[in-house]
């Protein structure tokens, strides 16, 4: 879906430690 792939693209976008910040 556009949405999912939105949300691919963003997630790809962000950095390890950034996605470290983020994770529930």
């Amino acid at each position: 879906s556009e949405e999912g792939k939105k949300w691919a693209e963003y997630l790809d976008g962000l950095s390890p430690d950034d996605f470290g910040k983020y994770k529930i």
